[in-house]
C-alpha cells in the first residue's frame, strides 16, 4: 500500500491523471499478477500502451514508452522507487513528442527529476 501511496502522490502534483490511474492499476493489480505467475493477462500493459501512443510521432518517444509500460507492469515488484518515479515520469511527459531529440531531451530530465 506504501507504493500506491507513493505513485498518488507523484500523480496528484500533474495533470495527466490518465497515465497515473494507468500507472496505479499497474502497481495495485498488474504487479502482483505477475509476481503470481499470471502473465497471460497483458490487459494493464495494453492499456497503458494505448494511453501513452496517442498523438506521438517520435519512434524514440514510442519505443522509451513501449519499455517504461514493460519495466512498471512486468517488473514493478522488484524495481527500486527511483525508478518507478523515473519511469512514471515518462509516460506522463513523453506523449506527444513530435521528434527524437525531444523525446532525449525528456527522458534526461525525467531521469535527473527522479534522483537516476
Amino acid at each position: 500500500m506504501n507504493r500506491i501511496n507513493r505513485i498518488r502522490r507523484v500523480c496528484s502534483l500533474t495533470v495527466a491523471s490518465i497515465f497515473c490511474t494507468s500507472v496505479l492499476l499497474i502497481a495495485s493489480i498488474g504487479t502482483s499478477a505477475a509476481a503470481e505467475g499470471f502473465n497471460d493477462n497483458n490487459d494493464g500493459y495494453n492499456q497503458c500502451v494505448i494511453q501513452s501512443m496517442r498523438g506521438t510521432r517520435s519512434v524514440t518517444a514510442v519505443q522509451i514508452m513501449q519499455n517504461a509500460c514493460q519495466k512498471l507492469w512486468f517488473e514493478a515488484a522488484m524495481m527500486r522507487d527511483v525508478d518507478k518515479r523515473y519511469y512514471v515520469c515518462l509516460l506522463q511527459s513523453l506523449p506527444g513528442v513530435e521528434n527524437d531529440y525531444g523525446a532525449q531531451v525528456v527522458a534526461a530530465a525525467c531521469g535527473r527529476q527522479a534522483g537516476r
